[in-house]
């Protein structure tokens, strides 16, 4: 298959392996780039660990604007679908799969304060780098703090919004899980 020669936005197809021992039921995404080479990336949602609820943008939104905030909330749709969309040395990109937009420190900033609110923006630079860290159940922000619920507490209201802060402790972790299946941890 040839593939186009250029393309300035990524367009995606989901795809559902469907039967395969040890990946049923997890979503994959093709993004066709300017590299004309497609990428199958794993499609999931930022489970917080604590209360269950997920990582949204702020109204639930498919197709949110710059610069939406991102709350926790125990809704589940396809507006809450995120995609990791690797650099180098483990960093990325996470991006909202309905907009294309990337988590995002508001303002943007390489080295932001504690409690500074997370937002999406279409933006893409070293201020929007994040590592997921699997393991220990936490998301790394490039300047070094982590994506918590605001107030830290461990089961949050709904519409709490999400920011970066440098603590760890186990009300702060997150889970990386199906869409398809919430209870099922997967690996971006």
């Amino acid at each position: 298959m040839k593939w186009p020669k250029r393309l300035d936005f990524f367009r995606t197809a989901q795809i559902i392996s469907g039967g395969r021992p040890g990946i049923s039921g997890i979503h994959r995404s093709i993004a066709y780039k300017e590299e004309n080479r497609a990428e199958i990336m794993t499609t999931f949602v930022i489970k917080h660990q604590t209360s269950g609820k997920f990582i949204h943008p702020q109204g639930g939104s498919l197709t949110p604007c710059d610069e939406t905030a991102l709350v926790l909330h125990q809704d589940v749709h396809s507006g809450m679908h995120f995609a990791f969309d690797a650099t180098c040395n483990g960093y990325g990109y996470i991006r909202h799969v309905g907009s294309g937009k990337c988590i995002h420190p508001k303002g943007g900033a390489s080295t932001p304060c504690n409690e500074t609110e997370l937002v999406l923006n279409g933006d893409r630079h070293n201020g929007a780098l994040f590592c997921i860290d699997t393991c220990n159940k936490r998301i790394q922000h490039h300047g070094g703090k982590y994506i918590h619920p605001q107030g830290g507490q461990a089961n949050p209201c709904n519409d709490t919004k999400m920011v970066l802060h440098g603590d760890c402790h186990d009300n702060m972790k997150l889970l990386i899980v199906s869409p398809s299946n919430t209870c099922e941890e997967i690996c971006p």
